[in-house]
């Protein structure tokens, strides 16, 4: 999907609608964030919520001109710009009415970067179909490439970084391990993601995601908080549920 409006902020119900029905799916929605060199926010569907909304560089690694901005964008791709580079090489078609001959042509937009990663998040899915959409965002966010000294580009105004799909795709096949611990180690039922297990304790291998993080009860001590634990492709996370005696 590589829509963009002018529309700050509603409507967006259509929007939110088809995004959620997707989501709740199993698919993740993979939108640009706008050619208004203007932040993403304002501009649907890039501010909405549960899509991976992307931004566009340039060959230098800087941010093309004319892509929107903010903390709304989570990744970067390359999208050509004028006067920088040549563009982006896409494919068309020459009719006009109907279908004929295939061709090819240079472009520039948000919508030349947001099918780069489309297709690096089936990549993804594909060597790793147990990955949810957002344990798919965190691989590829988790492994980009930083954005390069003297780039315009930020963490804050740019996404994470410029998506990397080699290291995305060998980072999907790396299981990771999550070990939830009680201190002191008292009869607490954990749940993780909803899901009730008696052998949280020890090393359980899961896909690359973040987990949420919850302890039951226990008579005579205060139950903490439960947690958000990020644990990327082929790493390791450990969290400790503390309870202190009431």
């Amino acid at each position: 999907m590589a829509e963009t409006d002018s529309v700050p902020t509603n409507p967006r119900t259509p929007h939110k609608t088809a995004i959620d029905a997707a989501n709740t799916a199993g698919t993740l929605v993979v939108v640009a964030a706008g050619n208004e060199n203007d932040d993403v926010a304002n501009h649907r569907p890039g501010n909405c919520n549960n899509v991976l909304a992307v931004g566009a560089t340039n060959q230098l690694g800087s941010r093309s001109y004319y892509s929107n901005y903010g903390t709304g964008v989570d990744i970067a791709a390359p999208g050509g710009a004028t006067g920088t580079d040549t563009k982006i090489l896409s494919t068309l078609n020459n009719g006009t009415t109907s279908p004929t001959t295939d061709a090819y042509a240079f472009y520039q937009g948000t919508s030349m970067a947001t099918p780069h990663v489309a297709g690096v998040a089936t990549l993804v899915r594909s060597v790793n179909p147990s990955l949810t959409p957002a344990q798919i965002t965190s691989v590829l966010r988790a492994t980009v490439t930083a954005f390069p000294g003297g780039s315009t580009c930020t963490t804050s105004l740019c996404g994470a970084g410029i998506l990397n799909a080699g290291a995305a795709v060998a980072a999907a096949q790396q299981p990771a391990r999550l070990r939830v611990q009680t201190s002191p180690a008292v009869p607490s039922t954990i749940t993780v993601n909803g899901v009730a297990r008696n052998d949280w304790g020890l090393w359980a291998e899961v896909a690359p995601g973040t987990y949420n993080v919850c302890f039951g009860n226990v008579a005579g001590y205060n139950v903490p908080a439960c947690r958000d634990v990020a644990v990327s492709a082929g790493g390791t996370a450990t969290t400790t549920g503390t309870f202190t005696a009431n």
